[in-house]
C-alpha cells in the first residue's frame, strides 16, 4: 500500500493592502483612471467602504502590473 501525500498548500498570499484609487495610482505612477479600469476588468481588487468611498488592494495593481510588464 502506498502512503498518502498531502496535497501541496497554496503559495501564500501577501496580506491585502487597502488604499484609495489617487493613492494606488500615485504609488505606481499611473493615472486613475487607469486604476479603475483594472477594477473594472478585474485585475485588482476593491471594495466599496459606504457610498462613495473605494479601496483597491495594492498587491493585486502590482501583479496586474507584473503580468503585462511580462515578467
Amino acid at each position: 500500500m502506498r502512503a498518502r501525500t498531502n496535497p501541496p498548500s497554496p503559495p501564500e498570499q501577501p496580506e491585502p493592502r487597502w488604499v484609495s484609487i489617487q493613492t494606488a495610482a500615485e504609488t505606481f505612477a499611473i493615472h486613475d483612471w487607469t486604476v479603475r479600469q483594472m477594477i473594472a476588468r478585474g485585475e485588482a481588487a476593491a471594495v466599496r467602504v459606504g457610498p462613495r468611498l473605494i479601496r483597491v488592494d495594492l498587491n493585486t495593481i502590482a501583479r496586474a502590473l507584473r503580468v503585462v510588464a511580462g515578467e
